[in-house]
């Protein structure tokens, strides 16, 4: 077990990785209304980078 770093192991739940996948899946749980401000809101604080690769793992997350 990694504890609050992450490691080399796939499923290590302290990685950039895991996080941006559970935003993803939080994203999806929303009311369709709620997930554009929100979009909208990551891009305002994070960037218009952080926006795009939170979209891509959305549409990762919801083809699969």
């Amino acid at each position: 077990m990694c504890g609050r770093r992450p490691c080399a192991d796939p499923a290590c739940t302290w990685s950039e990785a895991y996080r941006a996948q559970s935003e993803a899946r939080a994203v999806l749980a929303m009311e369709f209304s709620a997930r554009r401000p929100y979009l909208d809101l990551v891009e305002k604080k994070r960037g218009t980078a952080a926006r795009q690769e939170l979209e891509r793992e959305i549409i990762r997350q919801y083809r699969a």
